[in-house]
């Protein structure tokens, strides 16, 4: 496991996960909920510990899925300009082929 392979060391791949988006918020709301849970004064579930660990821990998944939500939503805008593109792109090509056409039709009505 701590072993160095082709992809890198243990470290390296920490510190690779850390650094996305999802790793930056988890680690956020890691941090805001151990705040915050510390500050409260609760016990935690399991009995005897703090809840700066419980809290931290849904203040983790919050941030984490967060990200996930905001890249999810800006994917599907993405999808929907992509396609109202197209379907742009498909009505200039149906109106310029029915101006060719309407224009060859005049041509061989004069001739």
């Amino acid at each position: 496991m701590f072993t160095k392979n082709k992809y890198g060391g243990f470290l390296k791949k920490t510190l690779k996960a850390a650094s996305t988006k999802e790793g930056v918020a988890t680690i956020g709301g890691a941090t805001a909920g151990g705040w915050f849970g510390s500050s409260v004064g609760l016990a935690g579930f399991w009995g005897g510990i703090a809840g700066t660990f419980p809290i931290a821990i849904v203040g983790a998944t919050v941030g984490y899925l967060g990200i996930k939500v905001i890249k999810y939503k800006r994917k599907l805008n993405q999808i929907k300009r992509e396609e109202k593109s197209k379907k742009k792109l498909i009505v200039k090509t149906a109106s310029y082929v029915a101006i060719i056409i309407a224009g060859i039709v005049i041509v061989f009505y004069l001739i």
